[in-house]
């Protein structure tokens, strides 16, 4: 098993949340799964890191608000799109939605993946 990329203690201090008991337990199994799944979509990830040609901060904030996220959507209800108040109302996402608990955007991917100056030969960048 693979060394996760984050700790807890990288969610807590971007959260401004302390976690406890059992959050403790779901924290390190969300950090467990989003290492995985950013293993997965970013080619190179602990070479990169132990290269020195990727910041190992970087790759911490954004597991840290990837895990955030997943908190935010267990505490809303998983399948929930929208809460409104004062009158109680209640979206849910329909079966076409994702629906995952995890998920990782594009935005999170573009933080973490090669620049101009890294890459291979195989590396196909679009834009200026």
């Amino acid at each position: 098993m693979a060394t996760p990329l984050l700790e807890p203690a990288d969610v807590q201090a971007i959260s401004g949340e302390t976690y406890e008991g059992a959050e403790v337990t779901q924290v390190n199994r969300l950090i467990t799964l989003v290492s995985a799944k950013l293993r997965n979509r970013v080619s190179g990830l602990d070479e990169r890191i132990a290269a020195g040609t990727l910041d190992p901060d970087l790759v911490k904030g954004v597991g840290a608000v990837i895990v955030i996220r997943s908190l935010d959507t267990l505490r809303r209800g998983l399948g929930v799109k929208r809460v409104e108040y004062p009158e109680w109302s209640t979206e849910y996402a329909s079966a076409s939605d994702s629906g995952r608990l995890v998920y990782i955007t594009d935005e999170d991917i573009a933080d973490l993946i090669d620049t101009a100056d890294t890459g291979d030969a195989f590396t196909i960048r679009v834009g200026p």
